[in-house]
């Protein structure tokens, strides 16, 4: 039994967002970006983990969040 947080594996990471000149680096736009999520969606879909009616839902929210990107 897990009593604690500390007491599981890989809950003690950190996590950062991109910068923009990151993003921009790896993705070059928003539009390439969301071209890429689309591509790794679509697998998730075909293989069970994400259902379809859930797509144009998380694709906009990563278009939001994309767009939010931090200018750091």
């Amino acid at each position: 039994m897990t009593t604690s947080i500390d007491a599981t594996c890989g809950n003690l990471g950190e996590w950062q967002q991109f910068s923009a000149a990151e993003l921009t680096e790896r993705y070059g736009n928003q539009s390439n970006y969301l071209k890429l999520y689309a591509a790794s969606l679509d697998k998730l879909i075909a293989g069970g983990f994400v259902l379809a009616s859930d797509r144009a839902a998380m694709l906009k929210t990563a278009a939001l969040l994309y767009a939010r990107r931090p200018s750091h």
